[in-house]
């Protein structure tokens, strides 16, 4: 066997090795923030797809395991993040479309690894290519709308560009540079190159994050979690010492926001801590009606 043969086969099984580690920090990331709104569940749809017809297209042409050994894997893992992702946007509870498209996904797969002509599985390994291209505009596209990194992993973009450059060279030498297969690689190799420049653009230009930062965000999740509380707005009335109420608009009466209710109170003299409830309210209230009222009766006489 051939130098290049042997680094081949190394390479194809480092790949494989490597694989489990694609998806991985994705899938850890959803679970830590217990939610999935910075991925799109057609991306995972579209992701397990190309992946299956390029297993189907392996088996089926009795390669090498060497060759696709990592195929295998990050299908599996497609498909855990899959049903991960569907699951915290609560997708997984509906009978159509999730259920439905699973079945029919796995009826078309095994026809394909057991009585499906050759020919078809190489159209498939051909559309394989192109989905797997189609799979991450959606993601391309929320990053974009949104200004944000969103929740893509960015090891995960930077694991597959390497993959794919890797795959290039093994397919030239153990797959007798089969045109098919280049044809996927290549193109995989570009869109998850551009897909892990868009996320390290807005991590660092957009959302303020240094390069260490967004490489490690699957582990640092505290600056993705965004609370939604920030975007809450909390009426606070505060009584000061003019007997007038002033209602602070905010969150913990942080927001610069404010409106006076009566012309006497001062917001500068007003404590956030001297927030009452309901039935100090009214007495404050009460107070300040008789206490105009009485004024009001002393000058008339």
């Amino acid at each position: 066997m051939a130098f290049s043969e042997v680094l081949a086969t190394l390479s194809g099984y480092l790949i494989g090795l490597g694989s489990l580690l694609l998806y991985t920090p994705i899938a850890i990331r959803v679970v830590r923030q217990k939610h999935a709104d910075g991925l799109v569940l057609s991306t995972w749809w579209l992701k397990t797809m190309s992946y299956l017809c390029s297993d189907i297209y392996f088996v089926r042409r009795h390669y090498v395991l060497s060759t696709y050994a990592e195929t295998l894997i990050i299908t599996i893992e497609a498909g855990v993040v899959l049903f991960l992702v569907a699951y915290y946007q609560k997708q997984i509870y509906s009978i159509y479309p999730f259920w439905i498209l699973f079945v029919i996904l796995m009826s078309v797969s095994i026809y394909g690894f057991t009585t499906a002509p050759l020919s078809l599985t190489a159209v498939g390994q051909l559309c394989a290519a192109f989905i797997n291209i189609i799979a991450l505009l959606p993601q391309f596209y929320y990053n974009y709308s949104n200004k944000s990194k969103g929740d893509y992993s960015p090891v995960t973009a930077a694991l597959a560009s390497l993959g794919c450059f890797t795959r290039i060279f093994t397919t030239r030498v153990l797959n007798n540079s089969d045109p098919v297969l280049l044809l996927s690689f290549i193109s995989a190799f570009v869109v998850n190159t551009l897909l892990l420049l868009q996320i390290l653009y807005y991590g660092i230009y957009s959302e303020g994050l240094t390069f260490k930062e967004v490489c490690t965000s699957d582990i640092n999740t505290e600056h993705n979690n965004t609370s939604t509380s920030n975007n809450s707005s909390t009426n606070y009335i505060v009584p000061n010492n003019n007997d007038g109420l002033v209602v602070r608009e905010g969150n913990n009466c942080n927001s610069s926001s404010e409106r006076i209710d009566l012309q006497l109170a001062s917001p500068q003299d007003s404590n956030c801590n001297n927030t009452v409830t309901d039935d100090n309210v009214n007495d404050q209230r009460s107070t300040t009606v008789r206490r105009s009222r009485s004024s009001s009766r002393e000058l008339g006489t």
